[in-house]
């Protein structure tokens, strides 16, 4: 029962509605657009270990990739684990997700994000949008998704398409 007063701690920290907000959404602290060093700093109290993964870096200017690049961050929290991806030059985030422990209830997690964020654009899906085209989200602007995964496990997932460019 701690864990799952925890998870639901997380989910209150997910800042409130309205997503369309710039700015006012985040999981844990992090949020679309934060650079490394901003999301290490977030993270350090709460995950002392943090994993780093590279990868190839957009191509130059002779169409040739250019080094290294950070790829994403991840780490152990209290209620699982939370992998921050970048993208770009210089690197952006551009997703966060919280993948909880099995031993989360899901419908609590699903009440605590409606109540937190209020009717989501896509009740099915769980799915809220900045903005919203056709049957789903727009092309730019912050969206959040909760769906269940393997095993019980809940995904968090909060993203912004916008900040990942092609080639990056």
């Amino acid at each position: 029962m701690p864990r799952l007063l925890s998870a639901l701690a997380l989910l209150a920290c997910v800042s409130l509605p309205p997503l369309a907000r710039a700015g006012g959404i985040a999981v844990m602290g992090l949020h679309p657009g934060m650079t490394p060093a901003e999301v290490l700093a977030a993270l350090r109290p709460q995950a002392p270990t943090v994993a780093r993964r590279l990868g190839a870096c957009p191509k130059g200017h002779a169409g040739q990739p250019t080094g290294n690049c950070l790829r994403a961050l991840s780490a152990r929290v209290p209620d699982g684990r939370i992998l921050v991806s970048f993208a770009g030059r210089p690197a952006r985030a551009w997703r966060i997700r919280l993948l909880t422990d099995d031993t989360a209830d899901p419908r609590r997690l699903r009440a605590a994000a409606l109540a937190n964020f209020g009717p989501p654009a896509y009740p099915g899906a769980l799915l809220w949008c900045a903005t919203r085209a056709g049957h789903g989200c727009g092309p730019a602007g912050p969206r959040l998704r909760l769906r269940s995964g393997p095993g019980g496990v809940s995904i968090l997932s909060l993203s912004d398409p916008s900040l990942r460019r092609p080639g990056t």
